[in-house]
């Protein structure tokens, strides 16, 4: 399997460029990589014991994506947690380096 990315990988995006075999990406395509979230509608209350699972579920979500991620990268855990905490947006070129990606196309 080969996976190509090709404008922008954000998020989720990134686990499934990360499941082909060969990873290609374009020479001007971005990783972006931020911390995992819960989205709602404006106005809806919460309570706090869902607010506690949600946030449970959340870092089942977060320790999964960081170790897919450094598990088929170059990248060690805490590397792929600062590129999250820091909301990082990274180049092709930087994907290359990290093991990200294979190759990068024009």
């Amino acid at each position: 399997l080969q996976t190509i990315v090709v404008r922008e990988a954000d998020s989720m995006a990134i686990v499934v460029a990360m499941a082909g075999k060969h990873r290609v990406m374009t020479a001007s395509a971005k990783m972006f990589f931020h911390d995992v979230g819960h989205q709602t509608e404006a106005g809806v209350r919460i309570p706090r014991h869902k607010i506690k699972r949600i946030g449970s579920e959340l870092d089942v979500w977060l320790g999964a994506y960081v170790k897919i991620i450094s598990g088929n990268s170059k990248l060690s855990i805490r590397d792929v947690v600062r590129l999250i905490e820091k909301e990082r947006k990274i180049s092709a070129r930087e994907a290359l380096r990290f093991g990200l990606v294979h190759e990068i196309i024009k």
